[in-house]
């Protein structure tokens, strides 16, 4: 059965003024057929960032990546002062999937995008998939576009898992393949807790494969992605456990005894685990993704590391989102300040016309001003969040 959709909190955050002033922009930016878009130009790597511009042809993959910023901030077809405008996002997106052929695991492109380069050349799906898998948590069910919705979801699903047998050459060609693999799992997870029939152990392969990749001895990353970027590695991680690290809050209450060893806290806490009744292999799973994501959340403190590849990209800003939406399925204080520090840090890179732009990689103004809105407002849709992570996962 379908899960209910949640509420919006009556206290939900207010939108600040700079994230505010970059959803104009993403208005201003819009095609007429509804969508946005950023195609990949090699020779973009070479202008100054104020030099580059909007790509004038709409591609499903950027449309998506768009209305999801749009959408955490409260605008859906159904909600907001731009539904106008989000309407026609969702039909441009809706009339890609359906052109698309139901055992392909590609959307019809007109051309190759920053995303394509960069993350890898089955991008689009897992991204259409997470926008529609969110809108349909806040689509009223009676509305018009709501049974279009619904099986546009079943079908990028379905595609998505048929990407697993696509060809290693084809699956991993972008340069940031970790980022790809996160954009994957993060849509299935979010389409199957709103009732999409996934295949449990295709999901559990791939988040085990990102999720472990941490000494607990020593901290250190002990698997990483294509192009070995800490910042990168950690953040995918950290959002591969977080629903481990949320399942475990909810079955036990455990907080670490002071002066008590790192072994003995483990230990206590698997203890725990079993005696509420969680089988050996699993209690052993949420209990080495809490301590993992410890870990990962003592590196935040690292700017060095925080600063990625060494200049602000769209993988940075991913990175980021990533990061706070982690944190927000974890649960704990750590969101807030993280939060804080993120927005002082972005905020003063925006540009006057409430764009951000990328200094390596993706590049793309539209693309990374959805990417730095969707970093800063996770706060927004924390309780979705939080309502897709109680989904029992293993």
């Amino acid at each position: 059965a379908q899960r209910p959709k949640p509420e919006r909190a009556d206290n939900a955050p207010k939108i600040s003024p700079v994230v505010q002033k970059g959803a104009t922009f993403l208005v201003r930016t819009q095609h007429r057929d509804g969508g946005w878009g950023a195609k990949w130009d090699i020779k973009a790597q070479f202008k100054r960032p104020h030099e580059r511009t909007i790509t004038p042809l709409s591609d499903p993959g950027t449309t998506a990546f768009v209305a999801i910023a749009l959408l955490r901030l409260g605008q859906s077809p159904a909600e907001g002062d731009l539904q106008v405008q989000m309407t026609a996002a969702t039909k441009y997106v809706l009339d890609n999937v359906d052109k698309s052929a139901e055992d392909n695991y590609e959307f019809p492109a007109p051309y190759k995008t920053q995303m394509h380069a960069k993350l890898g050349g089955l991008v689009d799906v897992p991204v259409v998939t997470e926008y529609l898998a969110r809108l349909s948590t806040q689509l009223p069910e009676d509305h018009e576009l709501a049974p279009r919705v619904k099986a546009a979801l079943a079908k990028c699903a379905t595609k998505l898992q048929l990407a697993h047998e696509a060809p290693e050459e084809y699956k991993w060609t972008g340069w940031a393949n970790g980022l790809m693999k996160i954009h994957i799992l993060r849509s299935l997870e979010l389409a199957k807790a709103t009732g999409v029939k996934v295949d449990d152990k295709s999901l559990e392969a791939l988040r085990s494969d990102i999720a472990e990749s941490v000494d607990l001895a020593t901290g250190r990353l002990t698997r990483t992605h294509p192009p070995c970027v800490e910042l990168y590695d950690r953040a995918i991680a950290m959002w591969a456990n977080s629903f481990r690290v949320r399942e475990a809050a909810s079955l036990v209450e455990y907080e670490p005894k002071k002066r008590q060893k790192p072994e003995e806290q483990y230990a206590e806490l698997l203890d725990s685990l079993k005696e509420a009744g969680v089988g050996e292999k699993r209690a052993e799973k949420l209990t080495r993704a809490v301590f993992q994501n410890r870990l990962h959340i003592t590196r935040l403190a690292d700017r060095k590391m925080l600063a990625g590849w060494g200049s602000l990209g769209g993988e940075e800003l991913i990175s980021y989102a990533l990061i706070g939406e982690a944190l927000a399925v974890a649960g704990g204080e750590e969101f807030n300040r993280w939060n804080e520090t993120l927005y002082v840090q972005l905020a003063k890179v925006q540009n006057a016309n409430g764009s951000w732009y990328g200094h390596h990689c993706i590049l793309s103004p539209v693309y990374n001003t959805a990417a730095a809105i969707s970093a800063l407002s996770v706060a927004h849709d924390r309780d979705l969040l939080g309502s897709l992570s109680v989904t029992k996962h293993e």
